[in-house]
């Protein structure tokens, strides 16, 4: 093994265990840290250049990954601004979408919606069964509140982003 290999691999290893952390939170309390998605960030800083020198990407292709990621927090600061997601949404998607670049943008996307379709489902369930299923909610414990309750979406995110790391560590 080389060591461009395993900088590579150390870093979508890294991603892996954040995103992770990521949803472990957003579950407990509805919240992201700031300092996930920025030490994310700061993780593609690493892999990037490794990722040029081994000849997997080009500087223009590292520009678009940025420039995906760009759009991605554009359009998720809208969302926000709108009450239609968290701020560290946003930032986690945003972040993430840096290792998923426009050609696996899409993948990222689909898998983060499947699994935040399934979250919905079942956090649904719950709250039509009388279960509180997120330690964040607050509010009494009426059907109303628990079914309008806000739905912790960093899992799902962290689905898809689990989805990236697995396709980039099984291209080589």
């Amino acid at each position: 093994m080389s060591l461009p290999y395993l900088v590579q691999t150390g870093c979508l290893s890294l991603v892996a265990g954040l995103v992770l952390v990521a949803a472990s939170r957003d579950l407990r309390s509805l919240t992201i840290p700031n300092w996930v998605p920025a030490t994310i960030m700061g993780v593609f800083l690493a892999w990037a250049p490794v990722a040029a020198l081994e000849g997997r990407a080009t500087v223009m292709g590292l520009a678009s990954m940025v420039g995906v990621a760009v759009c991605v927090f554009g359009i998720g600061a809208i969302a926000f601004a709108r009450g239609m997601v968290g701020g560290g949404d946003v930032k986690l998607l945003a972040s993430v979408s840096l290792f998923a670049g426009p050609a696996l943008l899409g993948e990222l996307l689909l898998v983060t919606a499947l699994a935040g379709g399934v979250l919905g489902v079942v956090q649904l369930a719950a709250a039509a069964t009388g279960r509180v299923i997120l330690q964040g909610e607050t509010g009494g414990d009426s059907a109303g509140r628990r079914l309008g309750a806000p739905v912790a979406y960093g899992p799902a995110i962290s689905i898809g982003a689990l989805w990236i790391v697995f396709l980039r560590m099984a291209s080589g």
